[in-house]
């Protein structure tokens, strides 16, 4: 099911009731989900369900035995008592994951506010990068998608100020990294970096500080100071590696 992309482009201003309402009169925004919808129209509740749903508590992938051929089981970790996590590498070359993982990047992009990159999976280029995907009860509630950029740059932590001549030697880029609401502040998306920076290449662990990032948005910029930050040792700012998508 594919999201409208014109619902996207609203966005929303408080009440003095607390609620959101978008700036056309007719539509109204989910506080939680961030979705612009027509709450009196049926069709827009029944979107707006199934989006909060997946956005909230992540996109369903199906029954145990379909979730076993979704990829390489990398880690296997608890969540909450008694609850299993799994980390997978998804085998993007399958027309089934793929499908899967463009309706778990539609809902990721709206709530980030970021550019549609589904096309990747569709195109006549070959896709270079990896998909490392965090799977909960036949739910995915986790994915980061990787590339290889051909140049990085360090940013000021906080602004999109590249420093001027220097230029860290990055091995692979971070394009996605996004954990639905309900399973934030878990470790996730750690957990997910991790995976990038020990699967990516055969038998090579990578650094915090050769894994790049793609316009991290605001979650994304708290995680990359958090995993790749380094303190500048005259200013005390923290500088994040980044990269241009052009780059890649």
């Amino acid at each position: 099911m594919k999201f409208s992309r014109k619902m996207s482009i609203f966005y929303a201003n408080k009440t003095p009731r607390g609620k959101a309402y978008c700036k056309r009169s007719m539509l109204i925004k989910c506080a939680q989900c961030g979705l612009c919808y027509i709450d009196s129209n049926a069709i827009g509740q029944k979107l707006h369900a199934r989006y909060h749903r997946n956005a909230i508590n992540g996109i369903r992938v199906g029954s145990q035995r379909e979730l076993e051929s979704f990829g390489k089981v990398i880690e296997k970790f608890t969540i909450k008592v008694g609850k299993m996590g799994s980390i997978i590498e998804a085998n993007i070359n399958s027309r089934k994951v793929q499908k899967v993982l463009d309706e778990v990047l539609q809902a990721a992009n709206m709530v980030l506010n970021s550019q549609d990159n589904t096309k990747r999976w569709h195109g006549k280029t070959k896709f270079k990068g990896k998909v490392f995907v965090c799977i909960y009860r036949a739910r995915i509630i986790g994915i980061c998608i990787t590339e290889t950029p051909q140049i990085g740059y360090w940013m000021i932590q906080g602004s999109n100020i590249l420093v001027p001549n220097k230029n860290p030697k990055l091995a692979i880029g971070i394009d996605r990294i996004f954990v639905v609401k309900t399973f934030r502040r878990h470790g996730i998306a750690t957990r997910l970096l991790n995976a990038v920076a020990n699967h990516s290449f055969y038998k090579l662990k990578l650094r915090p500080y050769q894994i790049g990032w793609s316009q991290p948005s605001h979650f994304g910029e708290f995680v990359a100071r958090k995993y790749s930050g380094v303190v500048h040792p005259r200013s005390g700012k923290v500088l994040i590696p980044v990269y241009k998508q052009e780059d890649v």
